[in-house]
């Protein structure tokens, strides 16, 4: 919440617009890096096969990976767009054009916050 803070002081205090995005499919979008296997679930149960499981592909909401797979998948979007991860901040992204022009995106679990001087970049 303290990275939150820094950005909206940031925004107020240079006079940028803030914006705040809530993503409410985000962990739906996840690829998973290991295997997880699931038991089918009640009501879709095939007969014959009641000890078989299924194998996920993505992520779904409630599993421990769900949360990490967003977070990859979100990271490396960013960094195909020019932002760059903060050393000291894991969730902080930073992108700046050659004209000295900024844009700063902070991640919390499945929201974004951004702000900057370049109205094309935040867009």
């Amino acid at each position: 919440m303290d990275t939150v803070r820094m950005i909206i002081a940031l925004g107020a205090q240079r006079g940028w617009k803030i914006y705040q995005l809530d993503v409410k499919s985000a962990f739906l979008h996840g690829e998973l890096s290991e295997d997880v296997y699931v038991e089918q679930p009640m009501g879709y149960v095939l007969k014959g096969n009641e000890q078989k499981v299924y194998k996920l592909q993505k992520a779904l909401y409630g599993l421990k990976q769900a949360p990490r797979a967003w977070f990859g998948r979100l990271e490396t979007h960013f960094s195909s767009e020019g932002l760059q991860r903060c050393h000291s901040e894991q969730t902080l992204f930073i992108k700046s054009s050659s004209g000295g022009r900024i844009l700063v995106v902070s991640v919390y679990v499945d929201d974004l916050i951004y702000t900057g001087d370049d109205e094309v970049m935040m867009n």
